[in-house]
């Protein structure tokens, strides 16, 4: 059975303008292409008030030693942190794919 690894990446307003999710968006687009399997890997962003840090989600549901080094090396690159799975009405999908059980981990 695939296990299902979950990381948090907060991005604050003024990294935003910075340009720094539209840099991790680019990179996490790229890491689907070298994957090939875009169905095990997501990225879903938390629905937050203008105000306050736009948090994503990354999951990796497969147990492929490769796509697991190439999620923690974009982990590392983007400074994400393992976490709980995100409730499933709090979050919208970016990209990849999220199967509806995929939120049910926990």
């Amino acid at each position: 059975m695939d296990t299902i690894s979950w990381y948090k990446f907060v991005i604050t307003r003024s990294e935003i303008i910075d340009g720094k999710e539209e840099q991790m968006l680019s990179e996490f687009q790229k890491l689907l292409v070298a994957m090939q399997v875009p169905d095990s890997v997501s990225l879903l962003c938390l629905r937050n008030p203008p105000s306050e840090p736009v948090i994503h989600f990354v999951s990796l549901k497969d147990d492929n030693v490769f796509h697991k080094q190439l999620i923690e090396r974009f982990v590392k690159k983007q400074s994400g942190v393992p976490c709980k799975p995100p409730r499933e009405d709090s979050v919208s999908l970016l990209l990849g794919c999220c199967p509806m059980n995929l939120l049910d981990s926990e």
